[in-house]
């Protein structure tokens, strides 16, 4: 789907927006797991998990990077913020392959 039809679909944005939500949940729930039996720094925010995970090395810098502002999206969704930008929505969804590879990595780590 081009990012006009995205745009101009309030369907897919409403499909969109939830299933990040679900999926960067999964990913953050599943890395604050990681952090907590680890006994690794306590992230105080989402936004921590990603970059204390690869801190601690379970994740790549790089990929930490292109996961960066997923906490805080996710959060802007959970709160019911009306403020999304959609433009920036559909740019996360062009990065799905980095979801991926981060739940790839999560998967052989442990």
């Amino acid at each position: 789907m081009s990012q006009e039809e995205f745009l101009n679909s309030p369907v897919s944005q409403d499909m969109a927006k939830w299933n990040f939500y679900v999926v960067a949940q999964a990913c953050l729930g599943l890395g604050n797991h990681i952090i907590s039996i680890k006994g690794f720094e306590m992230p105080g925010r989402y936004e921590d998990i990603i970059a204390i995970l690869a801190k601690e090395k379970v994740i790549s810098d790089n990929l930490a990077k292109s996961l960066e502002g997923m906490g805080g999206f996710r959060n802007l969704i959970a709160h019911g913020y009306f403020k999304i930008d959609l433009n920036k929505l559909y740019g996360y969804l062009r990065k799905t392959k980095n979801i991926k590879k981060f739940l790839e990595r999560i998967d052989s780590y442990l």
